[in-house]
């Protein structure tokens, strides 16, 4: 894979994470572009967001995952103030959008879904751009259900992928999945080990797209070490 033609993104994530430390981060290292997942953000807590990003190094949000109660008038915002050039929502039968963003839909990706209760539908995908590959999920699937995850991959080989989100395996909470056991909600996204990573190498190029956002409750400081790690992983010639 010719890694250097992708770009990967440390980000600000809103997911049972202290968000104004992870900008606090952004600022010490300079950074100058990020992914944005706002998730787990309500409006008030995104005004404080833009906020504390406009008065940032951050000049570039390329890649933001859109809330479904987000609008038209919020993405414009993104896009005029931070360039954003891409977005993601969930499929429609998991957190359907609460207004017609659809004068951006050229920009919209799905996010494919860890198991068949919100799968990709294709008279969904018609409507947008392409598909969001999220890496991990994807490695959920093909763990915990290998007949959906070759679906799966057939869908996305038949359509655009235009960005994606990176997040370390959760192989123990996978574990406890598959055991009927309660996951632990602090294991998922945070990244205890490079190892958790090397599931990427079990990918096809095709899944991949030119713009890849992490996706971890880590620190901005780990999220610089993990990219180093897997811009060494997906290289050729990189062995891990």
């Amino acid at each position: 894979m010719e890694i250097n033609n992708k770009k990967i993104l440390p980000s600000v994530t809103t997911f049972d994470i202290d968000w104004k430390e992870l900008i606090k981060e952004v600022n010490k290292f300079n950074l100058k572009e990020i992914g944005l997942f706002l998730t787990c953000s309500k409006k008030p807590a995104r005004k404080e967001i833009y906020s504390l990003l406009e008065n940032s190094s951050v000049e570039k949000i390329p890649f933001v995952h859109l809330r479904s109660d987000m609008d038209v008038d919020e993405m414009k915002y993104l896009i005029d103030t931070f360039s954003t050039q891409k977005f993601n929502i969930h499929p429609k039968a998991g957190f359907p959008m609460l207004h017609d963003i659809s004068k951006y839909k050229e920009m919209v990706y799905v996010e494919n879904s860890p198991n068949r209760k919100t799968p990709l539908k294709e008279e969904e995908l018609a409507q947008w751009a392409g598909i969001c590959v999220d890496l991990c999920h994807l490695a959920e699937a093909e763990y915990t259900d290998p007949q959906f995850f070759r679906r799966v991959m057939k869908t996305i080989k038949n359509h655009t992928v235009g960005c994606n989100h990176l997040s370390p395996f959760p192989l123990k909470n996978l574990q406890r999945v598959k055991n009927h056991e309660k996951p632990l909600m602090d294991e998922w996204h945070h990244l205890e080990g490079f190892s958790q990573l090397n599931y990427l190498r079990n990918f096809p190029d095709y899944v991949f797209s030119d713009l890849i956002a992490l996706e971890m409750k880590n620190s901005i400081k780990e999220q610089l070490g993990a990219i180093d790690y897997i811009k060494v992983l997906l290289t050729n010639n990189g062995e891990k």
